[in-house]
């Protein structure tokens, strides 16, 4: 494992969480590891305490897991509670996307842009995990300038969100960046049907490669274009005996 980064002098127990919090979400720190409290305490130079502080705070968040018997884990992502994200980003995006443009267009716009064209950046020299990190940071730039509610659910999106993309295979270096360079311009334009439709593309495409990372991939559940299918088609006719 990567050396993790040493606390600088300020809240130790919130500096400490950041730093356990960026290699859990990097995959430096894997899902379902046990956290040693002696080992982490020594590598990122703060006493039991504040570490202890840090660890309660990310439980908090769904970031790890305890247990009176067996310690403190690093959360594992399910199946299940991926589809809930898939569904409710389905439903709410598109709102938040028009409550973004409505309040600071220009900001989200500009916030937009430079996502993007680090995102480029990072695909052209090969770096996975930079683009998957621009990538959800480009849907947060909406929740973010949505405000009120909208940042607060983002919050709690995020943690899962995180814990998912270190399941994935690796991000299609190519797709991303031009994915949403494409969704970017239907947002300039203002086209929320479009954008509700590229949405749902965008959100089917990860179902499917996210859902395929999980060791038991047994869930019935249908991606949001699959379920647009199923209704634009109506029920179906039981065939007559």
């Amino acid at each position: 494992m990567t050396a993790l980064q040493a606390v600088r002098r300020g809240s130790l127990s919130s500096d400490a969480a950041d730093i356990l919090r960026r290699a859990i979400f990097s995959g430096r720190l894997a899902a379902g590891v046990r956290l040693n409290e002696a080992r982490l305490s020594a590598e990122i130079g703060v006493s039991r305490g504040p570490l202890r502080e840090a660890l309660r705070s990310l439980e908090e968040e769904g970031v790890v897991v305890s247990s009176p018997h067996r310690g403190t884990y690093v959360a594992t992502a399910t199946a299940e509670e991926f589809a809930q994200v898939v569904a409710i980003r389905e439903r709410i995006e598109p709102f938040v996307i028009e409550e973004a443009l409505r309040r600071d267009r220009e900001g989200l716009l500009n916030a937009l842009h430079k996502s993007v064209a680090r995102m480029t950046t990072a695909a052209a020299a090969g770096d996975p995990d930079e683009v998957a990190r621009e990538h959800t940071a480009f849907h947060a730039h909406f929740y973010r300038l949505a405000g009120g509610i909208h940042l607060r659910l983002w919050e709690r999106l995020q943690v899962a969100l995180s814990l998912y993309v270190v399941l994935r295979d690796p991000v299609l270096l190519v797709d991303v960046p031009r994915g949403h360079a494409k969704m970017l311009r239907l947002v300039e334009l203002g086209d929320m049907k479009e954008v509700g439709r590229e949405l749902n593309h965008h959100l089917s495409a990860n179902f499917a490669a996210t859902l395929a990372a999980f060791d038991h991939p047994t869930v019935k559940v249908q991606t949001p274009r699959k379920r647009a299918t199923k209704r634009s088609g109506g029920p179906k006719r039981k065939p007559s005996k």
